[in-house]
Protein backbone atom coordinates (compact mmCIF):
# COMPACT_ATOMS: atom_id res chain seq x y z
CA UNK A 1 0.00 0.00 0.00
CA UNK A 2 1.30 3.33 -0.77
CA UNK A 3 -0.18 4.84 1.79
CA UNK A 4 1.83 3.02 4.31
CA UNK A 5 5.00 4.39 3.00
CA UNK A 6 3.36 7.73 3.31
CA UNK A 7 2.45 7.16 6.82
CA UNK A 8 6.02 6.27 7.39
CA UNK A 9 7.54 9.17 5.76
CA UNK A 10 5.82 11.25 7.81
CA UNK A 11 6.61 9.53 10.64
CA UNK A 12 10.64 9.46 9.94
CA UNK A 13 10.43 13.24 9.07
CA UNK A 14 10.17 13.31 13.20
CA UNK A 15 13.42 11.04 13.33
CA UNK A 16 14.93 13.33 10.18
CA UNK A 17 14.29 16.31 12.31
CA UNK A 18 16.05 15.00 15.59
CA UNK A 19 18.89 14.26 13.65
CA UNK A 20 19.42 16.86 11.70
CA UNK A 21 19.58 19.09 14.90
CA UNK A 22 21.84 16.24 16.41
CA UNK A 23 24.23 16.10 13.20
CA UNK A 24 24.12 20.44 13.25
CA UNK A 25 26.30 20.17 16.75
CA UNK A 26 28.82 17.49 15.75
CA UNK A 27 32.26 18.10 15.47
CA UNK A 28 32.95 15.70 12.75
CA UNK A 29 31.06 13.57 10.94
CA UNK A 30 32.73 10.52 9.03
CA UNK A 31 31.53 8.20 6.60
CA UNK A 32 31.37 5.57 9.10
CA UNK A 33 29.72 7.32 11.98
CA UNK A 34 27.21 8.21 10.11
CA UNK A 35 26.64 4.28 9.13
CA UNK A 36 26.72 3.59 12.70
CA UNK A 37 24.72 6.10 14.03
CA UNK A 38 22.14 5.91 10.92
CA UNK A 39 21.79 2.13 11.48
CA UNK A 40 21.92 2.02 15.21
CA UNK A 41 18.81 4.65 14.92
CA UNK A 42 16.98 2.97 12.76
CA UNK A 43 17.59 -0.45 14.25
CA UNK A 44 15.99 0.77 17.44
CA UNK A 45 12.65 1.86 15.28
CA UNK A 46 12.02 -0.89 14.01
CA UNK A 47 12.43 -2.67 17.36
CA UNK A 48 9.57 -0.24 18.35
CA UNK A 49 7.52 -1.12 15.35
CA UNK A 50 8.17 -5.22 16.49
CA UNK A 51 6.55 -4.08 19.64
CA UNK A 52 3.96 -2.38 18.63
CA UNK A 53 2.85 -5.39 16.58
CA UNK A 54 3.32 -7.78 19.58
CA UNK A 55 1.23 -5.34 21.58
CA UNK A 56 -1.74 -5.36 18.79
CA UNK A 57 -1.77 -8.96 19.74
CA UNK A 58 -3.41 -8.41 22.80
CA UNK A 59 -6.66 -7.27 20.68
CA UNK A 60 -6.54 -9.96 18.46
CA UNK A 61 -9.69 -11.16 18.64
CA UNK A 62 -10.99 -9.22 21.15
CA UNK A 63 -12.82 -6.88 18.48
CA UNK A 64 -15.65 -7.42 17.09
CA UNK A 65 -14.79 -6.65 13.64
CA UNK A 66 -12.52 -5.39 10.68
CA UNK A 67 -14.17 -2.42 10.51
CA UNK A 68 -13.78 -1.07 14.51
CA UNK A 69 -10.23 -2.95 13.77
CA UNK A 70 -9.61 -0.37 10.87
CA UNK A 71 -11.20 2.65 12.77
CA UNK A 72 -8.54 2.04 16.13
CA UNK A 73 -6.20 1.77 13.96
CA UNK A 74 -6.62 4.80 12.15
CA UNK A 75 -7.22 6.71 15.18
CA UNK A 76 -3.74 5.54 16.25
CA UNK A 77 -2.25 6.61 13.19
CA UNK A 78 -4.04 10.42 13.11
CA UNK A 79 -3.35 11.02 17.15
CA UNK A 80 0.60 10.26 16.51
CA UNK A 81 0.11 12.88 13.05
CA UNK A 82 -1.47 15.32 15.87
CA UNK A 83 0.70 14.90 18.42
CA UNK A 84 3.87 15.56 15.66
CA UNK A 85 1.68 18.81 14.91
CA UNK A 86 1.75 19.81 18.73
CA UNK A 87 5.01 18.81 19.43
CA UNK A 88 6.44 20.82 16.65
CA UNK A 89 4.18 23.89 17.26
CA UNK A 90 5.24 23.95 21.11
CA UNK A 91 9.45 22.89 20.21
CA UNK A 92 11.47 25.63 21.27
CA UNK A 93 13.70 27.40 18.77
CA UNK A 94 16.94 25.09 18.32
CA UNK A 95 19.89 26.47 19.40
CA UNK A 96 22.81 25.26 17.44
CA UNK A 97 25.58 24.24 19.35
CA UNK A 98 28.88 21.57 19.70
CA UNK A 99 27.97 18.69 22.08
CA UNK A 100 30.89 17.09 22.82
CA UNK A 101 29.41 14.44 24.86
CA UNK A 102 27.59 12.62 21.73
CA UNK A 103 27.80 8.80 21.80
CA UNK A 104 26.00 6.20 20.75
CA UNK A 105 24.29 6.03 24.27
CA UNK A 106 22.96 9.26 23.55
CA UNK A 107 22.24 8.67 20.39
CA UNK A 108 19.96 5.01 21.53
CA UNK A 109 17.88 7.35 24.12
CA UNK A 110 17.25 9.94 21.81
CA UNK A 111 16.22 6.82 18.98
CA UNK A 112 14.14 5.27 21.82
CA UNK A 113 12.36 8.63 22.73
CA UNK A 114 11.53 9.03 19.06
CA UNK A 115 10.45 5.61 18.59
CA UNK A 116 7.74 5.89 20.97
CA UNK A 117 5.40 6.92 17.77
CA UNK A 118 6.82 4.43 16.03
CA UNK A 119 5.55 1.52 18.05
CA UNK A 120 2.17 3.33 18.60
CA UNK A 121 1.85 3.27 14.36
CA UNK A 122 3.16 -0.31 14.60
CA UNK A 123 0.29 -0.99 17.08
CA UNK A 124 -2.04 0.96 14.36
CA UNK A 125 -0.66 -1.00 11.30
CA UNK A 126 -1.00 -4.52 12.70
CA UNK A 127 -4.65 -3.33 13.37
CA UNK A 128 -4.88 -2.18 9.82
CA UNK A 129 -3.55 -5.89 8.71
CA UNK A 130 -0.65 -4.68 7.00
CA UNK A 131 1.73 -7.72 6.61
CA UNK A 132 4.45 -7.32 9.36
CA UNK A 133 7.55 -8.26 7.26
CA UNK A 134 6.26 -5.65 4.77
CA UNK A 135 5.72 -2.80 7.63
CA UNK A 136 9.06 -3.46 8.71
CA UNK A 137 10.92 -3.33 5.17
CA UNK A 138 9.22 -0.19 4.39
CA UNK A 139 10.05 1.36 7.72
CA UNK A 140 13.29 0.22 7.66
CA UNK A 141 13.96 1.78 4.17
CA UNK A 142 12.30 5.13 4.98
CA UNK A 143 13.95 5.36 8.33
CA UNK A 144 17.33 4.53 6.95
CA UNK A 145 17.31 6.71 4.33
CA UNK A 146 15.42 9.63 6.31
CA UNK A 147 17.84 9.45 9.76
CA UNK A 148 20.87 9.30 7.38
CA UNK A 149 19.82 12.47 5.04
CA UNK A 150 18.75 14.22 8.08
CA UNK A 151 22.32 13.53 9.84
CA UNK A 152 23.91 14.51 6.84
CA UNK A 153 22.13 17.47 6.41
CA UNK A 154 22.45 18.80 9.97
CA UNK A 155 26.11 18.08 9.85
CA UNK A 156 26.85 20.05 6.63
CA UNK A 157 24.36 22.86 6.43
CA UNK A 158 22.77 23.52 9.80
CA UNK A 159 19.16 22.66 11.31
CA UNK A 160 17.01 24.95 9.74
CA UNK A 161 13.19 24.49 8.74
CA UNK A 162 12.44 22.40 11.60
CA UNK A 163 9.21 23.74 12.09
CA UNK A 164 8.20 23.26 8.41
CA UNK A 165 9.08 19.95 8.58
CA UNK A 166 7.60 18.97 12.09
CA UNK A 167 4.31 19.94 10.56
CA UNK A 168 4.21 18.88 7.16
CA UNK A 169 5.07 14.96 8.86
CA UNK A 170 2.13 15.92 10.75
CA UNK A 171 0.16 16.71 7.93
CA UNK A 172 1.44 13.41 6.20
CA UNK A 173 0.25 11.33 8.67
CA UNK A 174 -2.98 12.93 9.20
CA UNK A 175 -4.37 12.94 5.32
CA UNK A 176 -3.29 9.21 5.29
CA UNK A 177 -4.83 7.54 8.21
CA UNK A 178 -7.82 9.74 7.26
CA UNK A 179 -7.76 8.54 3.64
CA UNK A 180 -7.27 4.66 5.29
CA UNK A 181 -10.24 5.70 7.28
CA UNK A 182 -12.51 6.15 4.66
CA UNK A 183 -11.39 3.80 2.12
CA UNK A 184 -11.55 1.02 4.23
CA UNK A 185 -14.12 1.72 6.59
CA UNK A 186 -16.64 4.30 5.78
CA UNK A 187 -16.67 3.31 1.94
CA UNK A 188 -16.56 -0.47 2.21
Amino acid sequence: MLEVTFIFLGLSLDSFIAMMQKGASLKELPFKKLLLYTFLFTVIHMTALAAGYLVSLIFDGLLPDGKVQMSIAALLCFSVGNYILVRTFLQKEFVEKLDRNFNIRSLARLAAITSITTFVTGIGFSLFGIGFLQALWRAFAVSFVAVAIGLNIGYSMGAGYQKVLGISGGILMIVFSAWLLVKFVLLR
